[in-house]
């Protein structure tokens, strides 16, 4: 039986990340076919230029429901990538939490995150719509994680808090360092923030500031990008969060435990 699920976690996950490689496609074409022109770039940029990017607005606007064999043959790597990633992560899942109604919830909530990293790597923007996915991930892990450890134990309250306690200092930042993080990685904090509680929350940001940091860095090493030009944060989020579900709560108690300890409790 377990092999028999083992199965069954895989193709669905392979589902989960051709779903993942389509709607990427699909969404970079919509976000793209509505850019206005860059403000930086507008008064300098001629009319044939203009002409050129009114031109490349309306391609992207007919490929917004991009056929799913098109997607595979303009983005084989990437729609490999994804159906490995999405066996992968359902299996993870299946092994970490068992066949409940809590892992399908995260299995979904993986699937999004996925989307939405390969999104803003594309396009710097975390589409609205994905996080509010998110957040009725929340609401409809009310019912789905009773029963279920550590998941059980994320109360109202304990929700309440993760919605806040890293959106919130997010949010304050941004109000005296312009563009420090993009309202897309505030708004999917706090929708994840209520699925995830505060444990794993807390967990996921400093696990993703650790992937960013080293992404930036590796990154500046290479010469890739100049030191003025934005590294999208989104990915780096996605991918503490994921790890934060895996075994976020575990390092959280961990790191209690050692405070109280070094506090003689």
């Amino acid at each position: 039986m377990e092999i028999l699920w083992m199965i069954i976690f895989i193709l669905i996950g392979t589902v989960a990340g051709a779903l993942q490689a389509i709607g990427n496609r699909r969404w970079d074409a919509y976000i793209r076919a509505r850019e206005d022109y860059d403000e930086d770039v507008d008064g300098k940029m001629t009319k044939k230029q203009k002409a050129e990017f009114q031109a490349r607005k309306e391609a992207e606007a007919k490929l917004t429901w991009m056929p799913a064999k098109d997607v595979i043959k303009e983005r084989p790597g990437r729609f490999v990538a994804c159906l490995i990633l999405g066996a992968a992560g359902a299996v993870t899942l299946s092994v970490c939490y068992g066949v409940n109604a809590a892992t399908w919830t995260l299995l979904a909530f993986f699937t999004v995150l996925i989307l939405i990293a390969m999104i803003d790597l594309d396009t710097m923007e975390i589409p609205f719509s994905l996080n509010l996915v998110i957040l009725g991930l929340g609401l409809l892990s009310l019912l789905t994680f009773q029963g279920t450890t550590p998941f059980s134990e994320i109360t109202i309250l304990n929700r309440v808090i993760g919605m806040f306690c890293i959106a919130g200092p997010m949010f304050l930042i941004n109000l005296f360092i312009s563009g420090a993080f993009g309202g897309g990685d505030v708004k999917m904090m706090l929708a994840a923030g209520f699925l995830l509680g505060w444990k794993m929350i807390v967990a996921g940001f400093f696990m993703g500031a650790i992937v960013g940091g080293a992404v930036g860095i590796t990154v500046m090493v290479r010469k890739k990008k100049g030191g003025k030009e934005h590294i999208p944060f989104g990915p780096s989020l996605c991918v503490g969060m994921a790890l934060a579900v895996t075994f976020g709560t575990q390092m959280i108690d961990w790191y209690i435990d050692i405070l109280k300890k070094s506090m003689g409790q």
